[in-house]
């Protein structure tokens, strides 16, 4: 019952629900690719350091905190971003 298990043995016991946590690879890597490519259009320094926080979960609200900046100035760097994402 205790112990480390194996992600096979896992799944099988139905420790956990075999879809909860598979993360299909080739999504991932498109993602990555996706936000890459969305970093190499902008040119301002701030707007890519928002794309990569919220590409890895940071809500605006935490994103707002962590570059002292105001709502205003991040919701108008997330439209430009936005705007950018229309035109790949």
């Amino acid at each position: 019952e205790r112990g480390i298990y194996s992600y096979d043995t896992i799944s099988y016991s139905n420790k956990i629900q075999e879809s909860a946590y598979q993360i299909p690879i080739d999504k991932k890597a498109i993602d990555e690719v996706f936000v890459e490519q969305i970093m190499d259009r902008l040119d301002n320094q701030k707007q890519k350091i928002i794309v990569k926080m919220l590409s890895v979960g940071y809500n605006k609200t935490d994103v707002k905190r962590r570059l002292c900046i105001s709502y205003y100035d991040l919701m108008k760097s997330i439209e430009k971003i936005k705007v950018v994402m229309i035109n790949l």
